[in-house]
């Protein structure tokens, strides 16, 4: 699957956006860094970490959330990271995360992402 140029600066617009959400100011911190890759129908968002092993410091990047888009479902789902498993992010009361999701992604009147 692959996206041309003007595929790409919409997906990386919407993630910021979707992103943003995950945090209550709604800026995204200097330490994260929104990724996506194309194969697998899988947005990701990293978080990128300052480590010293064996005294020589490197960034490297770890997984913190992913959103998968269900073909059969036509729909987003939320994963993030706990205990170095995917888990599943549950819905608030307040307002569903689906619901969210659909607002920012999902723009029927031109559907660029994995369709």
């Amino acid at each position: 699957m692959e996206f041309n140029s003007v595929q790409t600066q919409q997906i990386k617009q919407n993630m910021r956006l979707f992103t943003e959400r995950l945090w209550p100011n709604g800026h995204i911190p200097d330490e994260f860094d929104v990724q996506y890759r194309t194969d697998d129908n899988n947005v990701l968002i990293y978080q990128k970490q300052l480590v010293c092993p064996c005294g020589s410091p490197q960034i490297i990047e770890k997984q913190i959330a992913r959103l998968t888009w269900s073909e059969s479902d036509d729909t987003w789902q939320l994963f993030y990271v706990e205990n170095n498993k995917w888990q599943v992010w549950p819905d608030s009361v307040a307002g569903s995360l689906t619901a969210q999701l659909k607002l920012i992604l999902d723009d029927k009147s031109d559907r660029f992402i994995f369709n």
